[in-house]
């Protein structure tokens, strides 16, 4: 189901950066080939050969084609323009109002029309466009993702930024720009330039209660972000060099129970290997976990999954295999259970920010999987295991941590 859309014109042109403009005179040119690179554009009959007017930005109000704009061509530079039949980005009408997915971007377009323009019948009066279905649709980089409500639904001792007891995400988006999800529908834009980065996150590593965020560079430098405990992110430390051979890292809990939580990496020859938390935002030794890791493709530190008092995590291997490593509370894993049989290979991510969905067990850690579009919340059953998957598609063209 689509959303009911409220979102400003002024709103929607400062979070995707769009100047709000119309080129004129409107009747300056006809014809699918004369809509410019750069810019979406409205024709006054279905054929194209009538007068043009051409958009740089998004239009709450298209004056003067409310209500009638017969033919249109994307060639913003979004795959995704957005039409509605109301002013104001409002979803109002599903026989009028209408996504359309492509851009038609390149060289002067052949006849007939190229791809990416499309004869309207139907009346529009405000259209928005963009990288992503969620700008096109909200004006808003970030997703709509919230954490559920009620005393069920609780953070566990991570998964929670702003300390408000409630899960939360960090939301990187195609450009670079970092956001800060509260679980109640919002997001807080934490800065760009996050591309070039690698984040873990996996509750307090610096001893002063609040969460915080791990960052390796494309240098393979580790550093660490102290939380705020608002939701922000501090002046970043250095924790040290020589990370790029890794190819997954995580912050996994206080898995050899001294009360400091660790951080656990693969490398490229197939060890895992375990850094003991100082407490103080370092690790000490690494100790050896095994050989054997190659198949794995990511892993994830859930907390307690299983009850049994000890911190776990479960991880996915290249046959599509879901595989919960129980914790042993001094450092290691015992046997690791097989708790999914096939398709956990379409998942690049594994995560766990505690209990999202509020439903099979009382405050049990739940796990998200994100492919490269759907964002996926398995509920934990507090036995170790998860129930049916809740599926949500609008997550293309990001990543989460």
């Amino acid at each position: 189901m689509r959303p009911t859309i409220r979102t400003v014109l002024s709103t929607a042109a400062a979070v995707l950066g769009f100047t709000v403009t119309a080129l004129t005179p409107a009747h300056a040119s006809v014809g699918f080939d004369h809509c410019p690179v750069g810019k979406f554009c409205v024709f006054d009959r279905a054929d194209n050969q009538a007068p043009m007017d051409a958009y740089a930005g998004p239009q709450a109000s298209a004056e003067p084609w409310d209500d009638e704009t017969p033919a249109v061509y994307n060639r913003s530079g979004g795959e995704f323009s957005c039409m509605w039949s109301p002013a104001e980005f409002q979803y109002l009408d599903p026989g009028r109002d209408m996504y359309l997915k492509g851009p038609g971007i390149g060289t002067p377009p052949p006849k007939p029309a190229p791809h990416g323009a499309k004869p309207r019948k139907d009346d529009n009066t405000s259209f928005r466009w963009g990288r992503t279905l969620r700008e096109c649709q909200s004006g808003k980089e970030y997703s709509d993702w919230s954490s559920g409500g009620g005393d069920d639904v609780r953070a566990q001792s991570f998964g929670d930024l702003n300390g408000d007891g409630q899960a939360d995400l960090l939301q990187r988006n195609w450009n670079g720009s970092l956001y800060f999800l509260d679980g109640d529908g919002n997001g807080t834009f934490l800065g760009r330039g996050w591309n070039g980065m690698t984040l873990a996150r996996h509750g307090d590593l610096t001893g002063d209660g609040k969460e915080d965020v791990l960052a390796r560079d494309r240098a393979g430098v580790l550093w660490l972000y102290p939380g705020q405990g608002d939701g922000r992110l501090g002046k970043r430390l250095r924790v040290g060099a020589g990370w790029a051979g890794m190819r997954h890292f995580a912050p996994v809990g206080d898995l050899d129970g001294d009360g400091h939580n660790d951080l656990m990496a693969l490398d490229g020859a197939g060890r895992a290997w375990l850094y003991p938390g100082d407490g103080h935002g370092g690790f000490g030794h690494r100790k050896s976990l095994g050989a054997g890791w190659n198949t794995t493709l990511t892993f994830t530190g859930t907390g307690d999954l299983d009850g049994d008092g000890h911190d776990d995590i479960v991880a996915n291997d290249t046959s599509g295999r879901l595989w919960r490593y129980p914790g042993d509370g001094h450092g290691g894993f015992r046997p690791r259970v097989l708790i999914g049989g096939a398709g956990w290979d379409t998942y690049r991510t594994l995560l766990c920010v505690g209990d999202v969905l509020d439903d099979l067990a009382w405050n049990a850690p739940d796990l998200l999987a994100k492919s490269d579009r759907e964002l996926t919340t398995y509920p934990g059953t507090g036995k170790g295991t998860f129930g049916d998957p809740h599926h949500d598609w609008n997550w293309a063209m990001s990543d989460i941590f």
